[in-house]
């Protein structure tokens, strides 16, 4: 993880953590925090071939769906394949009606 010597920028979590213990630092600005909802996942580093790279990139413009997510249902497909167990996705939950 870099800090801020390296990048000249705190994280984000690292500012919330400092607006909430010094609150003259939030002065007239609006703090908002924000609670990821997704499922944590881990960062996995690997190399691609310049034409892999290319075919998600074709599939990112034609269909929109971002590198990482073809990524995540080839490697899904595959384990399947292998006789693997993938945890299905989580269903959302349905949106509240208004009164």
């Amino acid at each position: 993880m870099q800090d801020i010597t390296q990048t000249g920028k705190l994280p984000a979590h690292s500012l919330a953590v400092q607006a909430a213990a010094n609150p003259g630092l939030t002065e007239g600005f609006n703090v908002h925090t924000l609670k990821s909802l997704m499922t944590p996942r881990q960062r996995y580093g690997f190399w691609i071939d310049p034409e892999q790279r290319d075919g998600l990139r074709f599939v990112k413009e034609r269909d929109g769906i971002l590198e990482s997510e073809q990524i995540r249902r080839a490697i899904n497909e595959w384990l399947k394949k292998k006789g693997v167990q993938v945890k299905s996705e989580r269903k959302r939950a349905a949106t509240r009606k208004r009164p």
